[in-house]
């Protein structure tokens, strides 16, 4: 999970879930004084094979650098 301020608003990222051809990310955002959720981004990322135009499995190298930075939902 990541928190950056951005003025009056905080992000927080977070990635959800790892498939096996897809990555699950969500982003919240927050009023930074009054920490009041405004706002929520939820995105899945599909791999794709532009070649054979078809679903890719999620490379290792990605996986590993993604995994570790899973939170629960």
């Amino acid at each position: 999970m990541l928190r950056e301020a951005h003025g009056r608003l905080d992000d927080i990222k977070a990635h959800r879930r790892t498939g096996t051809k897809s990555l699950a990310h969500e982003l919240r955002m927050f009023e930074a004084v009054s920490n009041k959720l405004c706002a929520t981004q939820k995105t899945v990322e599909v791999f794709f094979d532009l070649e054979n135009r078809s679903s890719a499995v999620v490379p290792a190298e990605i996986r590993k650098v993604v995994e570790p930075l899973m939170i629960a939902p």
